[in-house]
């Protein structure tokens, strides 16, 4: 994970062997981002996905140790195949986090990913870096690689 010294963002790049629309398929469609998206040991289960600006994302992810995380993802910016914004991290009795910038892009056939998560201040940025290290949150992006490689072979919805 690429950082900045007291900075209060987070960012993420990642290069996929995949076409675009295949991650932005993986990132999109529930029944896909379902097989991969959390840590490792992590399941999901979405209980609504309204994909448009203004529209949401409710769901849970089921933590190894039985603990459940609710989870209302608000998208305020979708262009297809290039560009997600959304606020994360809240749920119906939670405000947001952070806001998530991801930027899909072509690079040979392949598909580079860049994701920025800005929080309210460098020590919330610094507590989100610890929290995503001892969660493993870093595997989720193995996971997406994983599951895009599964899917290339046939092996995955």
């Amino acid at each position: 994970m690429g950082e900045k010294n007291k900075s209060n963002t987070i960012s993420i790049t990642r290069l996929y062997d995949s076409p675009v629309a295949t991650v932005w398929d993986a990132w999109t469609d529930p029944i896909q981002v379902a097989q991969w998206w959390g840590p490792r040991g992590f399941t999901l289960t979405t209980h609504g996905k309204d994909l448009r600006p203004g529209g949401y994302w409710s769901y849970t992810m089921h933590g190894p140790g039985g603990v459940d995380y609710q989870n209302k993802t608000l998208y305020l910016e979708v262009e297809k195949y290039t560009k997600l914004v959304y606020d994360h991290g809240g749920n119906d009795d939670r405000p947001a986090l952070f806001r998530v910038t991801v930027l899909f892009s072509d690079v040979k056939g392949k598909t580079k990913m860049d994701m920025t998560m800005t929080l309210p201040s460098p020590e919330a940025a610094d507590e989100t870096r610890k929290l995503i290290k001892k969660a493993g949150g870093d595997s989720t992006w193995d996971r997406l690689a994983e599951y895009l490689e599964a899917k290339s072979a046939g092996f995955a919805p």
